[in-house]
């Protein structure tokens, strides 16, 4: 939907300027520089503009069966008398800890419903990547001078987390200059849900992203968020391309 009304936005653009040199019509002279601002506000802003449009509308949005539920954070489709919701998350490492499998596994086989852990990896350009650690790393280290100096000691756990967050960058940094190759690297986690009526599918597939965010987050070191509307439709196409 997003890709067909900016086109036809920015295709309405080309053909008023086009018009406008032409004839020099004073009114296509003064739509063409309008529909540019429309087509740039829609380019840029499109998804808070979309999660507005769908929140307070009743336009469904939809993909291979799915619809997006009320609150956005879950999808859902139907099938026969039963629904099946689906919710998911993206995990990104906060430090650089190797994960400990025996905890994974054990983590693993106390839930008591299936979920999907998938790993996506890609690759920076090195000059690019280090400069953007050198300069995350020099924030911390403004941040963790600026705890250092107070009298009172309210900082000691944000500063023992800036001094991990800052040797995890130089580990990163050495690695890199060392000839290592720059990867960012994500998690995703898909959780589904059936029964008999949509609210229920609904809620235990969100409780059950939050029950396996809670443990993941500790065991693999990252930080989630639960991913909503557009977000979370790009995540189920990509796991239907997956597949």
């Amino acid at each position: 939907m997003e890709n067909f009304i900016v086109y036809i936005i920015a295709g309405a653009c080309c053909i008023a300027a086009i018009a406008s040199i032409i004839t020099f019509n004073p009114y296509l002279i003064a739509i063409t520089p309008l529909l540019g601002i429309l087509f740039l506000i829609l380019f840029k802003g499109w998804n808070i503009i979309e999660a507005l449009l769908f929140k307070h509308t009743h336009i469904i949005q939809m993909f291979d069966g799915f619809e997006l539920s009320g609150s956005r954070l879950t999808a859902v489709a139907r099938e026969g008398g039963i629904y099946t919701s689906v919710s998911a998350a993206e995990l990104v490492p906060t430090s650089n800890s190797e994960i400990d499998r025996d905890k994974l596994e054990r983590l693993i086989r106390n839930f008591g419903f299936p979920f999907r852990l998938s790993t996506y990896v890609k690759r920076f350009k090195t000059d690019k990547i280090i400069e953007k650690l050198q300069v995350r790393r020099k924030m911390k280290e403004i941040e963790l001078s600026r705890i250092h100096n107070q009298k009172s000691g309210t900082g000691m756990l944000k500063a023992a987390r800036l001094k991990e967050e800052i040797s995890c960058l130089n580990h990163e940094l050495s690695q890199i200059q060392g000839g290592g190759v720059p990867l960012e690297m994500r998690y995703y986690v898909v959780t589904a849900s059936s029964a008999n009526l949509k609210y229920k599918a609904d809620e235990e597939a969100l409780s059950n992203l939050k029950e396996v965010l809670s443990g993941l987050n500790a065991i693999l070191g990252t930080e989630s968020a639960i991913l909503s509307g557009p977000e979370l439709i790009k995540m189920i196409k990509f796991d239907y391309v997956m597949q």
